[in-house]
Parts: C-alpha cells; structure tokens; sequence
C-alpha cells in the first residue's frame, strides 16, 4: 500500500494541470480610451497591436498609438493675455510584450502585464487660431519612450492601465516660439477587443 502511494505521489509530481492560451496564434488588438497628461490637460487614446503568442504565457507585439489631449488655460498662467487652448498630440511605435500571470481553469478571465519601448513623438501646442493666421508646420519632439500596462481579458474583450513615458518637450505656438520645457507623459485606462488569438486551454507540463 505504502508503494502504490509514493507510486502516486511520484507521477502526481512529474504531470502537473497548468491554464495556457495557444502558442504560436496571431490576434489584432483594437483599443480605445482617456487619456490624462503629465502637464496638460486630459483626452482620448487610440491603440493598434498585432500580436503573437510566442509562448502559453507571452504575447510580444508591435503597437501603434496616439493620443490627443486639450486644456483651456486662463490668462493667469502667463502664458498669453487671453484664454487660449492648449493641445497635446502624441504617437508612438513601440515593440510590447505581456505576460499573463493568472488564469483559472475553465474561465475567460485573464490578468495579464506588459510594458513596451520603441519611438514616440509628441507636440505640444497654444492653439489660439485667432491670433495665428498664418501657422507653420508645428515642430514635434522625437525620441525614446515606453510604456507599461497591466490588466484583463475577458473573452475577446481587454481592459487595461497604462502609463506612457515620452522624452522631455516645449510649449510652443502655432508659429513655433517656444515657451518653455513641458513633462510629456500620460496615463491611459482603455477598452478595447481582438481578433483571433486561439482559445484558453489546458495543457500537461512534464517536470
């Protein structure tokens, strides 16, 4: 008797049950959300990712963003004699990665973490049309950033925190004079849906 149980024991330990989704599917993922600046003013965000499950736990993927951002400003702050508005636009290319960490057996629902680095450009803007009829091409600030993410899929839906990191930029008119540096950055809640991507499953890992 003592046998058949360590005998038990033995292959209880060498097979273990794990929750997986489907390596090697590609899924597109469509998200839309609001969108809150570091300096200026708050809005909508816009994600694209194709993705693809290299592994039961890891997505990796290439994601294309913007978000747009606005804030009405009054002539306290210096910055003109009327109140004026200010924009922010930000778009980005970043190569992401997520790992889902929790899924229960039988369920939809998966919590998941990721972040991403890549390309990201920003510009911040006075847009008083009315005092600027003859606007440039708004220069833009360019370089490195990131972002990092957790949050949930439920069926084919996700929802998911963010927080965008972009390089350092300036506050600058219509016709481009500068008036200052400005902490880009934003912090994103989105909701979106994917195409694609398999199923969730169950799969035996040998030990």
């Amino acid at each position: 008797m003592k046998k058949l149980v360590v005998l038990l024991l033995l292959i209880a330990g060498c097979y273990t049950q794990v929750t997986a989704q489907e390596k090697e599917k590609f899924r597109f993922d469509i998200r839309l959300g609001y969108a809150a600046g570091n300096e200026y003013g708050d809005g909508v965000l816009f994600n694209l990712e194709p993705k693809w499950s290299i592994d039961e736990k890891i997505n990796v993927g290439f994601r294309i963003g913007g978000a747009a951002l606005a804030e009405l400003t009054n002539p306290t702050d210096g910055i003109d004699a009327f109140e004026t508005d200010i924009v922010t636009v930000y778009g980005s290319y970043l190569g992401t990665i997520d790992y889902y960490f929790y899924h229960k057996d039988g369920s939809p629902f998966a919590v998941f973490g990721g972040a991403g680095i890549g390309y990201v450009s920003s510009a911040n803007v006075i847009a008083d049309f009315d005092e600027y009829d003859d606007a440039n091409n708004i220069e833009t600030d360019n370089g490195l950033g990131g972002m990092l993410r957790v949050g949930f899929d439920y069926f084919k839906f996700r929802l998911a925190a963010e927080y965008n990191f972009a390089p350092e930029g300036q506050l600058r008119d219509l016709n481009n004079n500068e008036f200052g540096a400005v902490k880009n950055g934003y912090f994103g809640i989105s909701l979106g849906f994917y195409f694609g991507g398999g199923k969730w499953k169950n799969v035996t890992v040998q030990e």
